[in-house]
Formats: structure tokens, C-alpha cells, sequence
């Protein structure tokens, strides 16, 4: 774990950290949860709660809010990419290509009582385990 963000170490967060960081997506809580149990199969519900909550505190885990979706996790990049929603089984992906931000272009657009607070892009389809009927 040499990589991982500086954060309070306990096997309850190890846990969580890699299985975010072997997540090929954000996940969301009950998948986290899942995930988390195979490598610390005694970690209970209310402990990632508490865990994730303190981690988005701390910066060392980042909350992703998607049109029509359950709030998911994802470990902290610095990048901005774009987000494909799969349209049969709702998994969520992150896209390897950063994408430019597109607010600084459209500050002199937005009305002044419009308070802009970021921005995503996100692509719909299908996921390679979902292929359109």
C-alpha cells in the first residue's frame, strides 16, 4: 500500500482502499461494503460508514453524485474525466481520457443567479457485459 494517501492506517481503511483501488469503477456503498469484506471479512456496515464519511473528510476518498444514481467512491486522481453509465446494468465507469473543463468557457453564460459548482461529463451506453439488445 506504498501508494496510498496519507490517512489514518487500520486494517478497516486498508480494506477499503484496496477495494477501491482494485475497483475498475466508483462504486457504490453496497458495493464497497462487498468489496471490502474480501479483504477484512469482519468489517461491518456501520464501520465504512463511519470510515468514508471521515475519508471524504480527510480528501482521501472523493463522493461522486451522477444523474439517477446512488452516490459512489472513487479514490482521488486530480483528473477530470468523464463518467459512462452503462443503460442495462447502471454500473458506472470512469473513462481513461481527461476531458478540458468546460465552465471557465461558459462563466460569461451562466446567469449571475446561477452559482456553478462544477461540472461532469458523462456518457450513456452499454458496458461490454451488457450488449444492446
Amino acid at each position: 500500500m506504498s501508494d496510498a494517501p496519507t490517512f489514518r492506517r487500520t486494517r478497516q481503511r486498508e480494506a477499503i482502499y484496496n477495494a477501491l483501488s482494485e475497483a475498475e469503477r466508483p462504486l457504490n456503498f453496497e458495493e464497497l461494503l462487498e468489496r471490502a469484506r474480501m479483504h477484512f471479512p469482519k468489517i461491518g456496515e456501520r464501520t465504512v460508514f463511519r470510515n468514508v464519511r471521515e475519508m471524504l473528510d480527510e480528501h482521501s476518498l472523493v463522493r461522486v453524485y451522477l444523474p439517477g444514481q446512488p452516490a459512489r467512491y472513487v479514490l482521488p486522481t486530480g483528473n477530470h474525466c468523464p463518467h459512462f453509465i452503462c443503460r442495462n446494468c447502471n454500473n458506472v465507469f470512469v473513462l481513461p481520457e481527461e476531458t478540458p473543463d468546460i465552465l471557465p468557457g461558459y462563466a460569461s453564460k451562466i446567469p449571475p443567479e446561477f452559482i456553478p459548482e462544477g461540472e461532469e461529463v458523462i456518457i450513456y451506453g452499454y458496458c461490454r457485459e451488457c450488449p444492446p439488445e
